[in-house]
């Protein structure tokens, strides 16, 4: 049936020639030649259409490929999008909370530089206030103790928030003996009416001997030197304490003999100079021990 398909319209148009009577041979073969062209176009319209619908298919199926890729790619792109989203994220997130330990680093910097400010201005303050005092202290004993620093029988160093009252021998004890003299007694009166009113400072009494041998007549009292500045020392120190009001917490006893020498011990006026009791103020950060360096009034 479908082979006559091709041919239908030969058939229709013989037929109709027939049914219309007679034609010449030259107008039949014209009408069956026409018709055959007809059927050539109409098998290579039908041979198009073939192939357009090939074409179309696998246009179709190209596209449904490049659809399928696309979406994959789209995906992929998307996952990649996401992924660096979250580690920008992750970053920012990170970064903000550095910056917020740095800010309170900061804040925290700033509380400890205010505070160290505060605290430099109290050290500052109560530093002036110490130097104050002990201004205000070498003061009262340069005025009190004016006729001993004439007579040389003492001197007063103040050096570096140090103060340092010198008391040679003669001024307060015997030769060779550790008990105090009616002179001693009155010039110690008068240091410790002034070092009792100092506060924030400890008083170290410094016990020191020139190099010469003690007498055999009393070294059964004191065998060296050594005994000979504690003694004295310490009797210095009950005088200040017992006497003077001042607290034992705050005195502090050293010895140190022919140790410590001031002047020349090849002469009598430097072994003079070197028998003497020191008495020392000094802050609570001052561990050192001796006669302090620098100018004294005489």
């Amino acid at each position: 049936m479908s082979s006559l398909l091709p041919r239908l319209p030969i058939l229709l148009l013989c037929a109709a020639l027939l049914l219309t009577g007679c034609v010449s041979k030259t107008r039949y073969d014209q009408q069956v030649s026409s018709a055959e062209q007809l059927r050539l176009q109409l098998d290579r319209c039908e041979e198009d259409r073939g192939q357009i619908k090939t074409s179309l298919a696998d246009a179709q199926a190209s596209l449904e490929q490049a659809l399928v890729e696309q979406q994959a790619e789209r995906e992929r792109l998307s996952g990649i999008y996401h992924a660096r989203v979250e580690t920008l994220q992750q970053e920012i997130s990170a970064q903000q909370q550095k910056q917020r330990q740095l800010e309170e680093q900061r804040q925290h910097l700033q509380q400890l530089s205010a505070e160290l400010q505060r605290n430099l201005e109290r050290e500052r303050i109560a530093r002036e206030a110490r130097l104050a005092q002990m201004s205000s202290t070498y003061n009262e004993l340069v005025g009190t103790l004016e006729k001993e620093l004439e007579r040389g029988e003492l001197t007063i160093r103040q050096l570096k928030g140090q103060l340092t009252v010198n008391l040679v021998e003669k001024v307060l004890f015997a030769s060779g003996t550790a008990e105090l003299t009616e002179e001693g007694y009155r010039v110690l009166r008068q240091v410790g009416g002034a070092l009792k009113k100092v506060a924030g400072k400890r008083i170290r009494v410094e016990g020191h001997t020139d190099n010469r041998p003690i007498k055999a007549s009393l070294q059964q009292r004191f065998p060296s030197n050594w005994e000979l500045a504690a003694a004295r020392a310490s009797h210095v120190v009950r005088f200040l304490q017992q006497q003077s009001g001042i607290g034992g917490e705050k005195l502090e006893i050293a010895a140190f003999g022919p140790y410590r020498p001031v002047a020349d011990n090849a002469t009598p006026e430097g072994r003079a100079q070197n028998r003497r009791i020191e008495i020392v103020l000094v802050g609570d950060d001052d561990t050192g021990a001796g006669t302090a360096d620098g100018p004294a009034t005489d």
